[in-house]
Protein backbone atom coordinates (compact mmCIF):
# COMPACT_ATOMS: atom_id res chain seq x y z
CA UNK A 1 0.00 0.00 0.00
CA UNK A 2 1.27 3.47 -0.87
CA UNK A 3 1.61 6.22 1.68
CA UNK A 4 -1.75 7.61 2.83
CA UNK A 5 -2.36 11.30 2.19
CA UNK A 6 -4.02 13.26 5.00
CA UNK A 7 -4.90 16.95 4.83
CA UNK A 8 -6.45 19.32 7.36
CA UNK A 9 -9.30 21.54 6.11
CA UNK A 10 -11.34 24.40 7.57
CA UNK A 11 -14.48 25.68 5.85
CA UNK A 12 -16.74 28.71 6.16
CA UNK A 13 -19.89 30.08 4.46
CA UNK A 14 -19.97 32.91 1.89
CA UNK A 15 -21.61 36.34 2.15
CA UNK A 16 -22.71 37.23 -1.38
CA UNK A 17 -26.02 37.37 -3.22
CA UNK A 18 -24.86 34.71 -5.71
CA UNK A 19 -24.48 32.28 -2.80
CA UNK A 20 -27.92 33.17 -1.46
CA UNK A 21 -29.43 32.79 -4.95
CA UNK A 22 -28.01 29.31 -5.53
CA UNK A 23 -28.11 28.08 -1.91
CA UNK A 24 -30.06 24.90 -1.23
CA UNK A 25 -31.96 26.40 1.72
CA UNK A 26 -33.36 29.15 -0.50
CA UNK A 27 -33.70 27.31 -3.79
CA UNK A 28 -35.04 23.96 -2.67
CA UNK A 29 -36.75 24.61 0.68
CA UNK A 30 -38.21 28.03 0.01
CA UNK A 31 -38.43 27.55 -3.79
CA UNK A 32 -37.85 31.19 -4.68
CA UNK A 33 -36.78 32.09 -8.19
CA UNK A 34 -33.59 34.02 -8.84
CA UNK A 35 -35.37 37.23 -9.82
CA UNK A 36 -37.78 37.02 -6.86
CA UNK A 37 -34.93 36.46 -4.42
CA UNK A 38 -33.06 39.46 -5.79
CA UNK A 39 -36.20 41.63 -5.67
CA UNK A 40 -36.80 40.63 -2.05
CA UNK A 41 -33.22 41.49 -1.14
CA UNK A 42 -33.56 44.84 -2.92
CA UNK A 43 -36.72 45.57 -0.91
CA UNK A 44 -34.95 44.74 2.36
CA UNK A 45 -32.19 47.15 1.34
CA UNK A 46 -34.26 50.07 0.06
CA UNK A 47 -37.46 49.95 2.09
CA UNK A 48 -36.41 48.50 5.45
CA UNK A 49 -32.68 49.45 5.47
CA UNK A 50 -31.98 46.18 7.28
CA UNK A 51 -29.33 44.77 4.89
CA UNK A 52 -26.47 46.31 2.90
CA UNK A 53 -26.32 46.66 -0.90
CA UNK A 54 -27.47 43.29 -2.32
CA UNK A 55 -26.23 43.41 -5.93
CA UNK A 56 -22.64 42.75 -4.99
CA UNK A 57 -20.33 40.24 -6.62
CA UNK A 58 -18.05 39.68 -3.62
CA UNK A 59 -18.54 37.73 -0.43
CA UNK A 60 -15.87 39.61 1.55
CA UNK A 61 -16.00 42.46 4.07
CA UNK A 62 -13.69 45.41 4.87
CA UNK A 63 -11.45 44.59 7.82
CA UNK A 64 -12.31 47.84 9.64
CA UNK A 65 -15.96 46.78 9.62
CA UNK A 66 -15.21 43.96 12.05
CA UNK A 67 -15.26 46.56 14.83
CA UNK A 68 -19.00 47.07 14.13
CA UNK A 69 -19.80 43.39 14.74
CA UNK A 70 -21.09 44.02 18.27
CA UNK A 71 -23.55 46.66 17.03
CA UNK A 72 -24.84 44.46 14.18
CA UNK A 73 -25.24 41.42 16.41
CA UNK A 74 -26.98 43.59 19.02
CA UNK A 75 -29.45 44.87 16.40
CA UNK A 76 -30.11 41.29 15.31
CA UNK A 77 -30.80 40.25 18.88
CA UNK A 78 -33.29 43.10 19.19
CA UNK A 79 -34.89 42.14 15.87
CA UNK A 80 -35.33 38.51 16.82
CA UNK A 81 -36.93 39.27 20.20
CA UNK A 82 -38.84 36.20 21.33
CA UNK A 83 -37.88 33.20 19.19
CA UNK A 84 -40.47 31.18 17.27
CA UNK A 85 -40.14 28.17 14.98
CA UNK A 86 -38.90 30.15 11.98
CA UNK A 87 -36.14 31.86 13.97
CA UNK A 88 -35.04 28.87 16.08
CA UNK A 89 -31.84 28.18 14.15
CA UNK A 90 -30.64 31.77 13.95
CA UNK A 91 -31.62 32.34 17.59
CA UNK A 92 -29.43 29.38 18.53
CA UNK A 93 -26.63 30.67 16.31
CA UNK A 94 -26.73 34.01 18.16
CA UNK A 95 -26.06 32.24 21.45
CA UNK A 96 -22.90 30.61 20.07
CA UNK A 97 -21.52 33.70 18.30
CA UNK A 98 -18.35 35.33 19.58
CA UNK A 99 -17.79 38.89 18.22
CA UNK A 100 -14.05 38.47 18.85
CA UNK A 101 -13.81 35.75 16.16
CA UNK A 102 -12.54 37.11 12.84
CA UNK A 103 -13.11 34.81 9.89
CA UNK A 104 -11.51 35.01 6.46
CA UNK A 105 -14.55 36.95 5.24
CA UNK A 106 -12.81 40.14 6.43
CA UNK A 107 -10.28 40.76 3.68
CA UNK A 108 -9.63 44.23 2.22
CA UNK A 109 -7.80 42.82 -0.81
CA UNK A 110 -10.91 40.98 -2.02
CA UNK A 111 -13.43 43.78 -1.49
CA UNK A 112 -14.49 45.44 -4.75
CA UNK A 113 -16.85 48.39 -5.29
CA UNK A 114 -19.31 46.87 -2.80
CA UNK A 115 -18.62 44.52 0.09
CA UNK A 116 -20.51 41.34 0.95
CA UNK A 117 -24.22 41.53 1.79
CA UNK A 118 -24.84 41.57 5.56
CA UNK A 119 -27.51 42.82 8.00
CA UNK A 120 -27.18 46.42 9.16
CA UNK A 121 -27.07 47.79 12.71
CA UNK A 122 -30.67 48.96 12.33
CA UNK A 123 -33.29 46.71 14.02
CA UNK A 124 -36.37 45.77 12.03
CA UNK A 125 -39.75 44.40 13.07
CA UNK A 126 -40.14 40.89 11.68
CA UNK A 127 -43.91 41.34 11.86
CA UNK A 128 -43.62 44.18 9.33
CA UNK A 129 -41.96 41.87 6.80
CA UNK A 130 -43.77 39.48 4.49
CA UNK A 131 -43.04 35.79 4.92
CA UNK A 132 -40.72 35.82 1.89
CA UNK A 133 -38.88 38.94 3.11
CA UNK A 134 -38.51 37.47 6.59
CA UNK A 135 -37.09 34.19 5.27
CA UNK A 136 -34.51 35.88 3.04
CA UNK A 137 -33.53 38.33 5.80
CA UNK A 138 -33.02 35.48 8.27
CA UNK A 139 -30.91 33.55 5.75
CA UNK A 140 -28.66 36.57 5.20
CA UNK A 141 -28.45 37.17 8.93
CA UNK A 142 -27.59 33.53 9.66
CA UNK A 143 -24.66 33.65 7.25
CA UNK A 144 -23.35 36.76 8.99
CA UNK A 145 -23.70 35.26 12.47
CA UNK A 146 -21.86 32.10 11.38
CA UNK A 147 -18.77 34.24 10.71
CA UNK A 148 -18.41 34.45 14.51
CA UNK A 149 -18.55 30.72 15.10
CA UNK A 150 -15.46 28.48 15.06
CA UNK A 151 -14.41 26.98 11.71
CA UNK A 152 -15.67 23.53 10.77
CA UNK A 153 -12.46 21.48 10.84
CA UNK A 154 -11.90 17.99 9.47
CA UNK A 155 -9.12 15.71 8.25
CA UNK A 156 -9.43 14.18 4.79
CA UNK A 157 -7.49 10.97 4.19
CA UNK A 158 -6.78 9.25 0.87
CA UNK A 159 -5.58 5.64 0.54
CA UNK A 160 -3.98 4.15 -2.59
CA UNK A 161 -3.74 0.33 -2.59
CA UNK A 162 -1.98 -1.90 -5.11
CA UNK A 163 -3.95 -5.14 -5.46
CA UNK A 164 -2.52 -7.62 -8.00
CA UNK A 165 -1.48 -4.82 -10.31
CA UNK A 166 -4.75 -2.93 -9.97
CA UNK A 167 -4.86 0.45 -8.23
CA UNK A 168 -7.63 0.85 -5.68
CA UNK A 169 -8.24 4.28 -4.20
CA UNK A 170 -10.51 5.52 -1.44
CA UNK A 171 -10.91 8.79 0.42
CA UNK A 172 -12.82 9.91 3.46
CA UNK A 173 -12.86 12.50 6.20
CA UNK A 174 -13.20 12.71 9.90
CA UNK A 175 -14.58 15.86 11.61
CA UNK A 176 -12.24 17.31 14.22
CA UNK A 177 -14.25 20.38 15.28
CA UNK A 178 -17.88 20.71 14.15
CA UNK A 179 -17.80 24.50 14.56
CA UNK A 180 -20.54 26.37 12.67
CA UNK A 181 -21.72 23.16 11.03
CA UNK A 182 -23.05 21.93 14.36
CA UNK A 183 -26.27 23.85 13.68
CA UNK A 184 -26.88 22.05 10.38
CA UNK A 185 -25.97 18.61 11.69
CA UNK A 186 -28.62 18.99 14.40
CA UNK A 187 -31.23 19.72 11.76
CA UNK A 188 -30.32 17.02 9.23
CA UNK A 189 -28.04 14.60 11.03
CA UNK A 190 -25.57 15.01 8.16
CA UNK A 191 -22.03 16.25 8.61
CA UNK A 192 -21.28 16.40 4.88
CA UNK A 193 -19.83 19.37 3.05
CA UNK A 194 -21.98 19.69 -0.02
CA UNK A 195 -20.25 18.91 -3.30
CA UNK A 196 -17.12 17.48 -1.68
CA UNK A 197 -19.22 14.73 -0.15
CA UNK A 198 -19.44 12.91 -3.50
CA UNK A 199 -15.76 11.99 -3.29
CA UNK A 200 -15.86 10.55 0.23
CA UNK A 201 -16.95 7.17 1.54
CA UNK A 202 -16.93 7.78 5.28
CA UNK A 203 -13.89 7.79 7.57
CA UNK A 204 -10.80 6.04 6.17
CA UNK A 205 -8.38 4.48 8.64
CA UNK A 206 -4.87 5.88 8.74
CA UNK A 207 -2.43 3.10 7.84
CA UNK A 208 1.37 3.25 7.72
CA UNK A 209 3.07 3.13 4.34
CA UNK A 210 3.60 -0.37 2.86
CA UNK A 211 0.97 -1.88 5.15
CA UNK A 212 -0.49 -5.22 4.01
CA UNK A 213 -4.27 -5.35 3.78
CA UNK A 214 -6.68 -8.13 2.78
CA UNK A 215 -9.07 -7.60 -0.14
CA UNK A 216 -12.12 -9.45 1.17
CA UNK A 217 -14.59 -8.66 -1.62
CA UNK A 218 -14.60 -7.22 -5.14
CA UNK A 219 -17.77 -6.00 -6.81
CA UNK A 220 -18.10 -4.99 -10.46
CA UNK A 221 -20.77 -2.39 -11.14
CA UNK A 222 -22.28 -1.75 -14.56
CA UNK A 223 -23.45 1.82 -14.97
CA UNK A 224 -24.58 4.03 -17.82
CA UNK A 225 -23.33 7.53 -18.47
CA UNK A 226 -26.02 9.97 -17.44
CA UNK A 227 -26.67 13.26 -19.26
CA UNK A 228 -26.04 16.46 -17.30
CA UNK A 229 -28.89 17.34 -14.96
CA UNK A 230 -31.21 20.11 -16.20
CA UNK A 231 -30.44 23.55 -14.80
CA UNK A 232 -32.38 25.17 -12.02
CA UNK A 233 -32.27 28.96 -11.76
CA UNK A 234 -29.66 28.62 -9.05
CA UNK A 235 -27.38 26.24 -10.96
CA UNK A 236 -27.79 28.29 -14.15
CA UNK A 237 -26.59 31.39 -12.31
CA UNK A 238 -23.62 29.37 -11.07
CA UNK A 239 -22.92 28.22 -14.65
CA UNK A 240 -23.11 31.81 -15.93
CA UNK A 241 -20.64 32.87 -13.24
CA UNK A 242 -18.26 29.97 -13.92
CA UNK A 243 -18.64 29.83 -17.72
CA UNK A 244 -14.83 30.12 -18.01
CA UNK A 245 -14.62 26.39 -17.23
CA UNK A 246 -16.39 25.70 -20.56
CA UNK A 247 -13.90 27.72 -22.63
CA UNK A 248 -10.72 26.17 -24.06
CA UNK A 249 -8.81 29.30 -25.08
CA UNK A 250 -6.60 30.15 -22.06
CA UNK A 251 -6.66 33.91 -22.69
CA UNK A 252 -10.47 34.02 -23.03
CA UNK A 253 -10.81 31.76 -19.98
CA UNK A 254 -8.65 34.13 -17.96
CA UNK A 255 -10.72 37.16 -19.02
CA UNK A 256 -13.99 35.44 -18.13
CA UNK A 257 -12.66 34.54 -14.68
CA UNK A 258 -11.51 38.09 -14.08
CA UNK A 259 -14.98 39.44 -14.93
CA UNK A 260 -17.09 36.72 -13.21
CA UNK A 261 -18.39 35.17 -16.43
CA UNK A 262 -21.62 36.19 -18.15
CA UNK A 263 -23.58 39.10 -16.68
CA UNK A 264 -23.31 40.52 -13.16
CA UNK A 265 -25.04 39.90 -9.85
CA UNK A 266 -27.44 42.69 -10.82
CA UNK A 267 -28.31 41.29 -14.26
CA UNK A 268 -28.17 37.47 -14.25
CA UNK A 269 -31.59 36.98 -12.67
CA UNK A 270 -33.10 39.47 -15.14
CA UNK A 271 -31.45 37.66 -18.07
CA UNK A 272 -33.15 34.42 -17.03
CA UNK A 273 -36.48 36.23 -16.62
CA UNK A 274 -36.14 37.73 -20.12
CA UNK A 275 -35.49 34.29 -21.61
CA UNK A 276 -38.67 33.05 -19.94
CA UNK A 277 -40.70 36.03 -21.09
CA UNK A 278 -39.62 35.52 -24.70
CA UNK A 279 -40.46 31.80 -24.50
CA UNK A 280 -36.87 30.68 -25.12
CA UNK A 281 -36.84 28.66 -21.88
CA UNK A 282 -39.58 27.38 -19.61
CA UNK A 283 -39.88 26.10 -16.05
CA UNK A 284 -40.86 22.45 -15.62
CA UNK A 285 -41.23 21.87 -11.89
CA UNK A 286 -38.03 23.37 -10.51
CA UNK A 287 -36.02 22.71 -13.67
CA UNK A 288 -35.36 24.97 -16.64
CA UNK A 289 -35.75 23.57 -20.14
CA UNK A 290 -35.16 25.14 -23.54
CA UNK A 291 -38.15 25.47 -25.88
CA UNK A 292 -38.26 24.70 -29.60
CA UNK A 293 -38.17 28.44 -30.24
CA UNK A 294 -35.09 28.83 -28.06
CA UNK A 295 -33.23 25.99 -29.77
CA UNK A 296 -34.10 27.36 -33.21
CA UNK A 297 -32.80 30.77 -32.15
CA UNK A 298 -29.49 29.35 -30.96
CA UNK A 299 -29.12 27.36 -34.20
CA UNK A 300 -29.75 30.49 -36.28
CA UNK A 301 -27.42 32.85 -34.39
CA UNK A 302 -23.90 33.47 -35.71
CA UNK A 303 -21.19 31.70 -33.73
CA UNK A 304 -19.73 34.95 -32.40
CA UNK A 305 -23.05 35.82 -30.76
CA UNK A 306 -23.30 32.42 -29.06
CA UNK A 307 -19.66 32.33 -27.97
CA UNK A 308 -19.11 33.36 -24.31
CA UNK A 309 -15.67 34.56 -25.40
CA UNK A 310 -17.41 37.54 -27.03
CA UNK A 311 -18.44 38.68 -23.56
CA UNK A 312 -14.85 38.43 -22.39
CA UNK A 313 -13.55 40.52 -25.29
CA UNK A 314 -16.20 43.20 -24.69
CA UNK A 315 -15.28 43.32 -21.01
CA UNK A 316 -11.63 43.66 -21.97
CA UNK A 317 -12.43 46.66 -24.18
CA UNK A 318 -14.51 48.22 -21.38
CA UNK A 319 -11.53 47.82 -19.06
CA UNK A 320 -9.40 49.65 -21.63
CA UNK A 321 -12.00 52.45 -21.72
CA UNK A 322 -11.90 52.64 -17.92
CA UNK A 323 -8.08 52.85 -17.92
CA UNK A 324 -8.07 55.47 -20.68
CA UNK A 325 -6.30 53.24 -23.22
CA UNK A 326 -9.39 53.25 -25.48
CA UNK A 327 -11.82 56.08 -26.10
CA UNK A 328 -15.54 55.57 -25.54
CA UNK A 329 -16.16 56.50 -29.19
CA UNK A 330 -13.74 53.83 -30.40
CA UNK A 331 -15.48 51.24 -28.24
CA UNK A 332 -18.95 52.22 -29.48
CA UNK A 333 -17.73 52.22 -33.09
CA UNK A 334 -16.35 48.70 -32.66
CA UNK A 335 -19.68 47.53 -31.21
CA UNK A 336 -21.66 49.08 -34.07
CA UNK A 337 -19.37 47.36 -36.58
CA UNK A 338 -19.68 44.03 -34.75
CA UNK A 339 -23.49 44.17 -34.55
CA UNK A 340 -23.79 45.26 -38.19
CA UNK A 341 -21.70 42.33 -39.36
CA UNK A 342 -23.63 39.83 -37.22
CA UNK A 343 -27.01 41.12 -38.44
CA UNK A 344 -25.86 40.90 -42.04
CA UNK A 345 -24.61 37.36 -41.48
CA UNK A 346 -27.92 36.39 -39.87
CA UNK A 347 -29.80 37.83 -42.86
CA UNK A 348 -27.67 35.87 -45.28
CA UNK A 349 -28.29 32.69 -43.28
CA UNK A 350 -32.04 33.35 -43.44
CA UNK A 351 -31.84 33.87 -47.21
CA UNK A 352 -29.78 30.70 -47.57
CA UNK A 353 -32.33 28.67 -45.60
CA UNK A 354 -35.17 30.10 -47.70
CA UNK A 355 -33.22 29.44 -50.90
CA UNK A 356 -32.58 25.83 -49.91
CA UNK A 357 -36.24 25.25 -49.16
CA UNK A 358 -37.30 26.93 -52.40
CA UNK A 359 -34.77 24.96 -54.41
CA UNK A 360 -35.93 21.70 -52.83
CA UNK A 361 -39.54 22.51 -53.67
CA UNK A 362 -38.56 23.47 -57.21
CA UNK A 363 -36.56 20.29 -57.71
CA UNK A 364 -39.48 18.21 -56.47
CA UNK A 365 -41.77 19.92 -58.98
CA UNK A 366 -39.29 19.45 -61.78
CA UNK A 367 -38.91 15.79 -60.89
CA UNK A 368 -42.65 15.33 -61.18
CA UNK A 369 -42.75 17.02 -64.59
CA UNK A 370 -39.58 15.34 -65.81
CA UNK A 371 -37.81 18.67 -66.46
CA UNK A 372 -35.11 20.74 -64.71
CA UNK A 373 -34.41 24.47 -65.01
CA UNK A 374 -30.96 25.42 -66.27
CA UNK A 375 -30.07 28.90 -64.99
CA UNK A 376 -26.42 28.76 -65.97
CA UNK A 377 -23.26 28.87 -63.90
CA UNK A 378 -22.10 31.35 -61.29
CA UNK A 379 -19.62 33.86 -62.78
CA UNK A 380 -17.81 34.01 -59.43
CA UNK A 381 -17.13 30.34 -58.71
CA UNK A 382 -18.59 28.30 -61.57
CA UNK A 383 -21.26 26.45 -59.56
CA UNK A 384 -24.87 26.23 -60.78
CA UNK A 385 -27.25 29.11 -60.19
CA UNK A 386 -30.62 28.57 -58.55
CA UNK A 387 -33.75 30.49 -57.76
CA UNK A 388 -34.46 31.74 -54.24
CA UNK A 389 -36.69 34.10 -52.33
CA UNK A 390 -35.33 36.75 -49.96
CA UNK A 391 -36.44 39.88 -48.13
CA UNK A 392 -36.77 41.78 -51.40
CA UNK A 393 -38.52 39.09 -53.41
CA UNK A 394 -37.37 36.33 -55.81
CA UNK A 395 -33.76 36.26 -56.98
CA UNK A 396 -31.23 34.06 -58.73
CA UNK A 397 -28.14 33.25 -56.71
CA UNK A 398 -25.21 30.89 -56.47
CA UNK A 399 -25.88 27.37 -55.15
CA UNK A 400 -22.51 27.58 -53.39
CA UNK A 401 -23.79 30.04 -50.76
CA UNK A 402 -22.48 30.93 -48.18
CA UNK A 403 -18.99 30.25 -49.59
CA UNK A 404 -20.01 32.29 -52.64
CA UNK A 405 -22.44 35.16 -52.20
CA UNK A 406 -23.13 35.94 -55.88
CA UNK A 407 -26.66 37.21 -56.64
CA UNK A 408 -27.66 37.94 -60.24
CA UNK A 409 -28.70 41.55 -60.69
CA UNK A 410 -31.80 42.51 -62.64
CA UNK A 411 -31.97 45.03 -65.47
CA UNK A 412 -35.40 46.44 -66.22
CA UNK A 413 -38.47 44.27 -65.75
CA UNK A 414 -37.51 40.71 -65.06
CA UNK A 415 -34.31 40.84 -67.16
CA UNK A 416 -31.13 39.72 -65.53
CA UNK A 417 -27.70 41.21 -66.09
CA UNK A 418 -26.80 38.17 -68.17
CA UNK A 419 -30.08 37.97 -70.11
CA UNK A 420 -28.40 38.93 -73.36
CA UNK A 421 -26.20 35.88 -73.33
CA UNK A 422 -28.80 33.47 -72.01
CA UNK A 423 -26.24 32.02 -69.58
CA UNK A 424 -23.86 33.38 -66.99
CA UNK A 425 -20.27 33.19 -68.07
CA UNK A 426 -18.29 30.85 -65.80
CA UNK A 427 -15.09 31.84 -64.05
CA UNK A 428 -12.09 31.04 -66.29
CA UNK A 429 -8.82 29.93 -64.72
CA UNK A 430 -5.73 31.73 -66.04
CA UNK A 431 -2.06 30.86 -65.84
CA UNK A 432 -1.32 33.40 -63.11
CA UNK A 433 -0.67 32.77 -59.41
CA UNK A 434 -2.15 34.91 -56.66
CA UNK A 435 0.69 37.05 -55.23
CA UNK A 436 -0.91 36.84 -51.78
CA UNK A 437 -1.57 33.11 -51.26
CA UNK A 438 -0.11 31.42 -54.36
CA UNK A 439 -3.36 29.86 -55.60
CA UNK A 440 -4.38 30.17 -59.29
CA UNK A 441 -6.18 33.33 -60.37
CA UNK A 442 -9.50 33.15 -62.26
CA UNK A 443 -11.12 35.61 -64.64
CA UNK A 444 -14.51 36.78 -63.38
CA UNK A 445 -17.21 39.31 -64.19
CA UNK A 446 -18.70 41.93 -61.93
CA UNK A 447 -20.92 44.98 -62.45
CA UNK A 448 -17.74 46.95 -63.21
CA UNK A 449 -16.49 44.52 -65.84
CA UNK A 450 -14.01 41.66 -66.08
CA UNK A 451 -11.29 41.20 -63.45
CA UNK A 452 -8.86 38.63 -62.10
CA UNK A 453 -9.63 37.25 -58.64
CA UNK A 454 -8.04 34.62 -56.42
CA UNK A 455 -9.58 31.13 -56.67
CA UNK A 456 -9.13 30.91 -52.91
CA UNK A 457 -12.00 33.35 -52.34
CA UNK A 458 -13.42 34.05 -49.76
CA UNK A 459 -10.36 33.18 -47.62
CA UNK A 460 -8.18 35.23 -49.97
CA UNK A 461 -9.80 38.35 -51.45
CA UNK A 462 -6.99 39.54 -53.71
CA UNK A 463 -8.15 40.97 -57.06
CA UNK A 464 -6.48 42.52 -60.12
CA UNK A 465 -8.45 44.69 -62.53
CA UNK A 466 -7.57 45.56 -66.10
CA UNK A 467 -6.67 49.09 -64.99
CA UNK A 468 -3.56 47.65 -63.42
CA UNK A 469 -4.79 48.30 -59.88
CA UNK A 470 -4.68 45.58 -57.28
CA UNK A 471 -6.47 45.37 -54.00
CA UNK A 472 -8.94 43.43 -51.88
CA UNK A 473 -12.46 42.63 -52.92
CA UNK A 474 -15.04 44.72 -51.14
CA UNK A 475 -17.39 42.95 -48.76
Amino acid sequence: MNSPDAHFHASRGDQSIKTILRDQSIKLILSYGAKQTLQIAQSLYEEYKCITYPRTATGYLPENQHAEAGSVLGALGETLGSSNTVEDRIGESMQGADPAVKSRAWNDRKVTAHHGMIPTAQPVSLHALSEEERNVFLEISLRYVLQFWPDHEYVRTSLVIDAAGHTLQSSGRQPVVMGWKELFVRDSGDAGDGDDEREDHGPVPFLPEDSQVQVSQVDMLEKKTQPPAPYTEGTLIRAMTNVASEVRDPEIRKLLREHDGIGTEATRAEIIQTLKKRKYIETVGKKLRSTDTGRQLVAALPHAVRDPGTTALMEQKLALVESGEMSLKAFLDSQVLFVTRQVEQARRSAISATSSNTASSGNAGNARSGTSEDLGDCPECGKHLRRGKGRYGPFIGCSGYPECGYIQKKQGKGKSADADSGRSRPAVRVDVECPVCGKPMVERTSARGRFLGCSGFPKCRHIHRDTGQTGKASQ
